[in-house]
């Protein structure tokens, strides 16, 4: 894994939307759940905490750095709703308890707690065409926020290359607790 921002969005864009373009079915799952939690994109700080297994590939950042970059961001963009994705409720409950702002838990099935594996908990799982439509959904709906603070792993990715710009990208590296972004526009 690497760091996001600097993939080459110019190049990229064009064999994204051709080939990873995504279904008008799942465009509007996305769109049914944002307006399950009363979100609008362009209004979101979306907030990708991936836990889980993760740190099998990259030591899982703190949530304490999480909190505090966006606390920092809402700082800086108060009118900014800021929504939580993620598949693991431990880190859900610690981000919720350290937060001294409000955020939207958007939820996700399955998510797992005490460090159970979540590609266990989605292998076990009887609907996964389900599971595996809405993951997607929320992907491409982090992708549209105004502001990404997500991870270093495979959403953290598609979320990159759905959004296909840097811009408002903060993404936590392999070194728990560096946070890479770009303050350069968008090509």
């Amino acid at each position: 894994h690497s760091i996001y921002s600097r993939l080459p969005f110019r190049e990229i864009r064009p064999l994204t939307r051709r080939w990873f373009s995504l279904t008008p079915a799942i465009k509007f799952r996305a769109r049914r759940i944002a307006r399950s939690h009363g979100l609008k994109a362009r209004e979101l700080l979306a907030v990708n905490l991936r836990g889980s297994q993760k740190f099998k590939e990259v030591p899982t950042t703190p949530v304490k750095y999480w909190v505090a970059i966006v606390s920092a961001l809402r700082e800086q963009h108060p009118n900014l709703v800021v929504a939580l994705f993620s598949d693991d409720q431990d880190m859900v409950d610690e981000f919720m308890a350290l937060a001294d702002f409000r955020a939207i838990d958007v939820g996700q099935e399955p998510r797992t707690s005490g460090g159970r594996s979540i590609t266990r908990a989605f292998r076990e799982a009887q609907n996964r065409s389900k599971l595996t439509k809405d993951f997607v959904a929320r992907t491409w709906l982090i992708s549209r926020a105004r502001i990404v603070v997500t991870h270093t792993g495979n959403t953290a990715y598609w979320t990159a290359l759905f959004r296909g710009c840097h811009w408002g990208f903060f993404q936590f590296t392999a070194e728990p607790g560096h946070l890479n972004y770009s303050r350069l526009p968008c090509d």
